[in-house]
């Protein structure tokens, strides 16, 4: 039958083992949860951004919304800034979330009400900026990417909605990154917590275990020597 002082080390040692996997876990669900709110965080500041730079630039933003041709000098502007800085594809819908106007790296479009956005119209209603952050899934897009639609007023008054694709992909890596080392250095320093009062624990228990057994063995001793002599 394995005595005590073997029988909780092991425990402990499970103990300890337990309470890094579930260090871990919670590590890693912390990564996504942060990781996710500072990319929308930042893909929020970058389209708020551009949509402001995007009505500045284009004087008939809110003619282009309702179906008519840019002017040449915003054609210019959109040929101009379509491989520029971290947006690498946006759209301008109406108020009623109607896409109106598809800006790639490859091309650009005018549209007649080719797409509805649901996420675009709630935009334009709550007068507050909708951002998903997601994966690429095809060639043409980053490996990580966010998509927020900005509504853009003009005199206190709804224009336009822009939907601008902010490419994540590095910032992404670069929050993982960080993060990552956090944990690392948490789990060590988390391991080296909880092994060092294990290990004095195991320590002392041995001492005290070594200790009952020359007592024991001494009473036994005293006991049959005791007994000898009474024989």
């Amino acid at each position: 039958m394995p005595s005590l002082a073997s029988i909780w080390p092991q425990r402990n040692i499970v103990t300890i083992v337990a309470a890094l996997a579930i260090l871990l876990l919670g590590a890693g669900t912390t990564l996504k949860i942060t990781t996710d709110h500072l990319l929308r965080q930042d893909a929020t500041s970058t389209a708020r951004s551009w949509a402001r730079f995007l009505a500045a630039s284009v004087t008939d933003l809110e003619q282009i919304a309702s179906g008519e041709q840019p002017s040449a000098a915003s054609m210019a502007f959109f040929l101009s800034a379509r491989n520029s800085g971290e947006v690498f594809h946006y759209e301008i819908f109406n108020r009623n979330g109607y896409s109106q106007f598809v800006s790639t790296r490859e091309k650009i479009a005018l549209v007649d009400l080719s797409e509805y956005s649901p996420d675009a119209a709630r935009s334009a209603v709550d007068g507050l900026p909708i951002v998903d952050v997601r994966e690429g899934n095809s060639p043409d897009r980053p490996a990580f990417f966010a998509r927020a639609y900005v509504p853009v007023q003009t005199d206190g008054r709804l224009t336009a909605v822009v939907a601008a694709y902010v490419d994540e992909t590095e910032q992404r890596k670069n929050v993982h990154n960080t993060f990552l080392t956090a944990a690392v250095f948490l789990c060590l320093l988390s391991g080296l917590a909880f092994s060092i009062p294990a290990i004095a624990w195991y320590r002392e228990t041995k001492v005290k275990h070594a200790d009952r057994r020359i007592r024991f063995l001494a009473h036994h001793d005293a006991l049959t020597g005791l007994t000898n002599r009474r024989s």
